[in-house]
């Protein structure tokens, strides 16, 4: 009797219960609804943050420029590798618009307004390297 009822507790015990696949179907397919509809909006919430830390930086050069925080050689340099991300890793990927290019343009004419006062005042080597810098902005504003 003992044995006879261990022998029935370790079968029912054996007895495995599975996943229909019309429940696996119905997982799959929510999990592709939920993909379909979380992966784009990741994507535009990673360019608008790509953006916003390109202003930023915009903003923090020409915060550095007016204080005098930053030489004409270290601001130039500081440019040009904010231009060259910018270009590589912003406008490739797709999700520039006109709104996000009329605040660049704008940051980007302030920090000539502030160029036009350091050459003013610069001496000759740093006069030159300003000027430079103010060329190359407006060749992108153009």
């Amino acid at each position: 009797m003992v044995i006879s009822d261990l022998k029935t507790l370790i079968r029912k015990s054996r007895s495995y219960t599975f996943f229909t696949l019309l429940e696996l179907l119905v997982v799959v397919a929510i999990v592709a609804i939920i993909a379909v509809i979380a992966v784009p909006r990741f994507i535009e919430a990673r360019c608008r943050a790509a953006i916003t830390k390109f202003l930023g930086d915009l903003d923090t050069l020409k915060t550095d420029i007016t204080g005098g925080l930053v030489t004409a050689q270290k601001a130039s340099e500081r440019l040009r590798d904010l231009i060259q991300k910018f270009n590589d890793e912003i406008k490739k990927s797709g999700c520039f618009n006109d709104q996000d290019r009329q605040a660049i343009i704008s940051r980007l004419q302030q920090i000539n307004l502030e160029l036009d006062q350091k050459i003013v005042s610069a001496d000759e080597p740093e006069k030159t390297i300003w000027q430079r810098m103010k060329e190359k902005i407006q060749e992108i504003l153009n």
